[in-house]
């Protein structure tokens, strides 16, 4: 099971709020590339991650800058709940969980109302798990594919070609985490 990149963003996000850094990202360049490398953190393996974040550490100037990566260590690195790895989305094409929100939306659009007895939401779910080996065929045979859109696609497309420099050692971490927060739609 993996983390949604677009989740964990959001809560770092809100941090950057919280701590009263929203001005600042929105109006200081500098401060605009800290934050969102400490963003594209997620990009990277996980086992990157960890030194990475301690040079981000390092070049921390500004009180929330250093409040924002002890938040980030506290609670994605030195969590009992998460690792690294878990939130990594390094080299995932698939980096949220809008597929599994989009399937229960539908889920909910068949049900025809929310608050479901368990005998109506057993036959509902029963109805769905006979259509898994269908849908399972059709997927092995391409017949069905997964909408993106055009935008969406070239950006992934960029960000499989950094990460292919990181792994031939044509970039280091640090030079992926930059190319990556160049990416990232904030």
């Amino acid at each position: 099971m993996h983390g949604c990149n677009f989740h964990w963003g959001q809560a770092v996000f809100r941090k950057i709020q919280e701590l009263g850094m929203q001005p600042g990202f929105q109006n200081d360049l500098g401060l605009n590339q800290y934050c969102k490398q400490i963003l594209a953190l997620a990009y990277l393996p996980g086992e990157l991650i960890d030194p990475t974040l301690t040079e981000l550490e390092s070049e921390a100037t500004i009180e929330g800058q250093q409040h924002l990566c002890a938040y980030v260590r506290q609670t994605w690195m030195e969590g009992s709940v998460w690792d690294p790895a878990s939130w990594s989305s390094f080299y995932r094409a698939i980096r949220t969980n809008n597929d599994v929100e989009g399937w229960h939306r539908h889920l909910n659009s068949k049900a025809g109302r929310g608050q479901l007895n368990m005998y109506l939401l057993m036959r509902l779910l029963a109805t769905e798990a006979a259509l898994v080996c269908d849908n399972l065929t059709l997927l092995c045979e391409s017949a069905v594919i997964r909408r993106q859109r055009k935008a969406a696609r070239r950006n992934t497309q960029r960000l499989f070609k950094v990460w292919d420099e990181l792994i031939t050692k044509d970039k280091r971490a640090r030079q992926t985490l930059r190319a990556v927060s160049k990416l990232l739609p904030i």
